[in-house]
């Protein structure tokens, strides 16, 4: 699957490698981000014990639910009509309980699970 043909983000803000896999019927989807030495959100963050920031954590999540929900628009599998959100982009406008319980390093794979 093509990830740059479900989400409008490009380098260096694409933050998802590829989707593993994904059930369009109990609407979730697995992705996977590999963390390169060279990112550039790990560059400063920190520089002797460099990690990924939760932030960027956060907008890997947020990618893919897009995935996500763009999949199931293509294949119509919401409530809603497709019309309505022609040209609209989704965006995240809350995070609640947020807990990160490791740390993302380079060389670390990151396995993102979402559902609606």
């Amino acid at each position: 699957m093509n990830v740059s043909s479900l989400l409008p983000h490009r380098a260096p803000m694409l933050l998802i490698d590829e989707i593993i896999e994904w059930d369009l019927e109990s609407k979730t989807l697995v992705a996977a981000k590999n963390i390169g030495e060279n990112e550039f959100f790990l560059q400063g963050h920190y520089p002797d014990f460099p990690i990924v920031p939760g932030v960027i954590t956060c907008e890997m999540i947020f990618q893919a639910g897009a995935a996500l929900i763009s999949l199931l628009l293509q294949n119509q599998s919401i409530k809603g009509s497709i019309d309505s959100i022609k040209g609209k982009v989704p965006v995240v406008t809350r995070c609640n309980q947020i807990k990160f319980r490791e740390m993302i390093r380079p060389n670390d794979t990151v396995l993102l699970s979402v559902a609606l």
